[in-house]
C-alpha cells in the first residue's frame, strides 16, 4: 500500500485537497506512523498556518497540487 499524507482545506469557498511533502511536518505530527496504522486519521491545525504549493502543468491529462511547506508560526 502507498503511503499518502493528505491536506485538505477551504479556502475562498472552494474544497481544496493536496498532496504533503513537507518532511518537517510530517515527522512533528507523526504522520508517517499513524498513516500506516489509521489511513484515514484525521486532526485539525487550530492555530493559523501559511501552505507553500506546488500546481503542476499537466502530466497525463492531470494537473498535481502538493503542499510543499506547511508554515506553523507558534510550532
Amino acid at each position: 500500500m502507498k503511503l499518502r499524507r493528505r491536506l485538505s482545506l477551504s479556502f475562498a469557498g472552494c474544497y481544496h485537497e493536496f498532496d504533503i511533502t513537507d518532511p518537517e511536518f510530517t515527522r512533528r505530527y507523526k504522520m508517517p506512523e499513524t498513516a500506516v496504522s489509521h489511513p484515514h486519521q484525521r486532526f485539525d491545525l487550530n492555530a493559523p498556518f501559511f501552505v507553500c504549493l506546488s500546481l503542476t502543468k499537466p502530466f497525463n491529462g492531470k494537473h498535481y497540487k502538493i503542499a510543499a511547506t506547511i508554515f506553523e508560526p507558534n510550532a
